[in-house]
Parts: structure tokens; sequence; C-alpha cells
């Protein structure tokens, strides 16, 4: 019997909650010294994060729909633009949450709870990855994928070009928002 694997677009929303978390963690500093400001400082460089990583993973989502849907169902008929400005709020709202989250755990003197909660988002995304991650190595229609016909991802040369600017994209979105935390974690 074949089991149907979970979609990529629950596998994102996991992701932006890990950054914001992550984001709270390293302004642990600050958020004791200045409490809700810096909490709400957290949150606002993982909303900026999350729009970063909304907008690099929307290239696959117009491209290559199916895929990011892990094969589920298929997205032929999908309005993509309603459900990717859908998708795109719920992972910002994702990292809003794990900063937040995470942020008062922090100011709240619960630090083992942040890092537990970290963890545990770490887990989950851990967890949905091995769930979901072979359907991500083939990339076709949803009807060729369960056929067995869809070819590796790798052979696709569209998918591997959106795939690396999503990384690059990713990082380098990533790296003013780093500094600028890590900027302010050291003049505290």
């Amino acid at each position: 019997m074949t089991s149907l694997p979970l979609a990529t677009v629950l596998l994102d929303p996991p992701t932006t909650f890990l950054a914001g978390a992550i984001i709270a963690l390293i302004g642990t500093k600050l958020i004791r010294k200045s409490g809700a400001t810096e909490v709400w400082k957290s949150a606002v460089f993982s909303v900026a994060w999350s729009v970063v990583y909304g907008l690099a993973v929307g290239w696959m989502y117009f491209i290559r729909t199916d895929w990011m849907y892990v094969y589920l169902i298929d997205t032929s008929g999908l309005p993509l633009v309603p459900t990717y400005l859908a998708f795109f709020v719920i992972l910002v709202a994702f990292g809003f949450a794990g900063a937040l989250a995470t942020g008062h755990l922090v100011q709240t003197s619960r630090f083992g709870y942040a890092v537990g909660l970290t963890v545990a988002a770490a887990f989950t995304l851990v967890m949905l990855f091995v769930l979901t991650g072979p359907h991500y190595v083939v990339i076709g229609s949803t009807k060729e994928y369960w056929a067995g016909t869809a070819k590796k991802l790798v052979d696709d040369a569209e998918a591997m070009r959106a795939v690396n600017g999503i990384t690059i994209g990713t990082i380098l979105g990533s790296l003013p928002i780093l500094f600028l935390r890590l900027r302010d974690v050291r003049r505290a």
C-alpha cells in the first residue's frame, strides 16, 4: 500500500517558526535586558526572514507546484496566486509566532523552555522532512509521480536553477538580518 506524502507547503511553516525561535534565542541577552521591546524586535526580524524565505520558495511554487505539494494533489486547477498569498501569510505568521513564543519564554526567565521549544520545532521539521524527503528527489506532475515516471530532480535544469536560486536568495537575504541581530547583541 502506498502512503500519501505530506505536502512541502506543510514543511515551510515550521521552517519559519524555527527561524523565528533561533532569532529570539540569538537575542537572549537583549531580551533579558530590555524585555518586551527586544521580544518585539526579534519578531520583526523573524517576519523579515520569513518574507525573504517566502519570496524565495515562491519561485518553485509557481514553476513546480505539484512538487511543492509533494504530489499530494494535482495542482493543475489550483488558483496559484490566492493559494500562494495564503501560504505566504502562513509563513510570516509562523515566523512571527516562533520569535514571539521563544522571546516571551526568555523574557519570563524560562530559558530552558525556550530552548525546548526551539528543539521541538527542529525535531518537527526533521520529522516532516524524513516523511516527505523521498518525494523531493523527483520532479514532474502528480500523475507522473504516482505513475513512477517523474524524472530525477537533478535532471530538470529549470528546477535545479530554482533550487539553487532559492538557496542563494535565502542565504543572501538572511545575512543582513543576522548581521543586524548580532550587531545589537554585541552592543548590549
